[in-house]
């Protein structure tokens, strides 16, 4: 997270000034979460996995190098399923992603400015701004969703 925070704020004035507060610590914040997930996932989830496979391949394959073979086969289609699906699955969340923090952004202007807002009255403008933003967001959570749906059903 450090790092993540060290690069923020080598950003010049400028960028500051055109960017939400709510917005950047949402991002930096994600950013730190994904690095400890993707960490997590590789030694809990893969490395188990890639080290039972590997077992299962040699031992088979000292009493049935055909069905070490088949096995090692049928890994290799379904690591690459899961590659294909995956680089889908992610052209879909960086946009979800970013629109996740335009609603963060737009909360916090909004809330923000509520005195200006209320003043002169553009309640519904910014109803409408609001709408919009999420409306996009729930488009692309559903494209997503539908993604992950036919991962489950291609690897269930």
């Amino acid at each position: 997270m450090q790092i993540a925070y060290d690069h923020t704020l080598g950003h010049s004035v400028h960028f500051f000034e055109n960017a939400f507060a709510g917005a950047l610590v949402q991002k930096v914040r994600r950013l730190a979460a994904s690095f400890r997930t993707l960490m997590e996932s590789y030694y809990f989830d893969a490395l188990p996995v890639i080290a039972q496979v590997c077992t299962a391949v040699v031992v088979t394959y000292l009493f049935q190098p055909l069905l070490s073979a088949l096995i090692l086969t049928w890994v290799v289609i379904f690591v690459g399923l899961n590659y294909i699906l995956a680089l889908k699955k992610v052209a879909l969340d960086l946009p979800r992603a970013a629109l996740d923090s335009q609603i963060t952004a737009t909360l916090a202007d909004a809330f923000s400015n509520i005195s200006a807002i209320i003043t002169y009255a553009t309640v519904k403008e910014e109803s409408l701004r609001f709408k919009k933003v999420s409306d996009a967001y729930g488009e692309i959570l559903l494209k997503s969703w539908l993604v992950s749906i036919t991962f489950l059903g291609v690897f269930s």
